[in-house]
């Protein structure tokens, strides 16, 4: 029961982080915009816009973590020819 109160707990409170987060984020891009800069802007939207260097560390279907980029990618596409 105590597990449970736990797990709601850290749930709500994950929640209202994330929603914060995104708070901050949205304030930050409406001053980028309101500012008027446009040498800000294009570099706000550049940086958006660049591509990260590799995906996060995944679990397998035996809740492994994989880190290495060759076990993310065979991983990904096991996944991709399951789904076709």
């Amino acid at each position: 029961m105590a597990e449970v109160s736990i797990l709601n707990a850290y749930k709500s409170e994950n929640n209202e982080c994330r929603r914060l987060i995104h708070c901050h984020e949205l304030s930050k891009e409406k001053k980028i915009i309101g500012d008027g800069n446009i040498a800000s802007f294009y570099n706000f939207i550049n940086r958006q816009l660049s591509c990260k260097e590799s995906a996060g560390a995944l679990k397998d279907e035996n809740n492994i973590i994989l880190t290495d980029n060759s076990d993310k990618a065979e991983l990904l596409n096991c996944l991709v020819q399951c789904v076709q």
